[in-house]
């Protein structure tokens, strides 16, 4: 995740939980589909109403051994990540 700091969008670090972040839903996927397709992104899970974050799903939701409601509870947005 080199050269991250020189895009436009991304908002160095994330005041609550100190992970990279970006200031819009649509740019962290942007860039998370460049990087590494298999990426998600997410809201910071201490401070809801910070900015993005982007990392993998967890092993036992890509295995199916839970689905991703269970690992992560209900989103505020249904549609598709």
């Amino acid at each position: 995740m080199t050269g991250l700091r020189g895009k436009p969008g991304f908002h160095s670090q994330c005041p609550t939980c100190g992970k990279r972040s970006f200031v819009s839903r649509a740019l962290a996927k942007r860039m998370a589909k460049d990087i590494d397709p298999t990426l998600r992104v997410y809201r910071c899970k201490l401070d809801p109403g910070q900015p993005w974050h982007m990392g993998h799903l967890a092993p036992d939701v890509i295995n199916g051994t839970i689905d991703r409601r269970t690992a992560y509870g209900a989103r505020e947005e249904e549609d598709d990540v």
